[in-house]
């Protein structure tokens, strides 16, 4: 279980984050929904222990972010917006690099990269340095990066953005995979499409704070909404 309890978080005199609080079941997927610069990306980095709260706190399966990081880095993955490899290495050098950071050994590092390539289609790309590929396949690469120890908790921050079609299946066809598995999931996504098809709970989130959150059926419900996209405008735009 994922809780976040009073999360704040500030950079000098401007508050990004005002007392965010919600909590994730084990198994669940979780849609994080707000505009750019709504605290999304901070409430993730949080969560997965780059960078630390101004007060309030995280725990994660009973690891507090601030307190145990490298209990919660074994449980979690991190797929941020932006690949963020390091172009001189090629993905297969990327995932060999992080696997041993995670000391996998070399036997299961090399099973699950080669499952990992596989399923991201990625083979024909695993010795090309990451400076050369396109933003589809450096998306890809980071998303089998972050799944190479194996995590039973993702945070994808905006998995299928600035992709095109096809490598935004794949990425997609991956994270359904992960869902049937029983992960739990944490999704922020600008494509609410993927989140009314993915998510269990929504919650919407702007200038920092939590504005509502429930299932997609039960918001449906309550903001008389024919759709997500409907429902997600209006709350936005009545909170200003």
């Amino acid at each position: 279980m994922i809780k976040v309890k009073n999360l704040s978080k500030s950079f000098g005199k401007k508050q990004v984050l005002k007392d965010l609080s919600f909590t994730v079941n084990d198994g669940e997927v979780y849609g994080l929904l707000g505009q750019n610069a709504a605290g999304k990306t901070t409430t993730l980095r949080i969560l997965s222990t780059l960078l630390k709260p101004t007060s309030g706190q995280v725990t994660i399966e009973g690891f507090d972010v601030v307190q145990s990081p490298l209990d919660v880095r074994k449980v979690v993955g991190f797929l941020p917006e932006e690949a963020g490899l390091y172009d001189h290495l090629t993905p297969r050098e990327t995932l060999q690099y992080y696997g041993r950071l995670h000391k996998l050994n070399d036997e299961d590092l090399a099973s699950r990269i080669d499952t990992l390539f596989g399923s991201l289609e990625l083979e024909e790309f695993s010795n090309i340095k990451c400076s050369k590929l396109s933003k589809g396949t450096k998306q890809k690469v980071s998303i089998a990066r972050c799944l190479i120890h194996d995590p039973h908790i993702l945070f994808l921050d905006e998995p299928t953005a600035n992709v095109d079609a096809t490598s935004a299946y794949n990425i997609k066809r991956v994270a359904l995979q992960r869902i049937k598995e029983n992960r739990t999931i944490i999704l922020s996504s600008h494509d609410l499409h993927q989140v009314s098809r993915l998510c269990n709970r929504v919650g919407i989130i702007n200038d920092g704070k939590l504005l509502v959150e429930g299932t997609v059926d039960e918001l449906k419900s309550e903001y008389a909404g024919e759709d997500l996209e409907e429902i997600y405008i209006n709350i936005i735009q009545n909170s200003k």
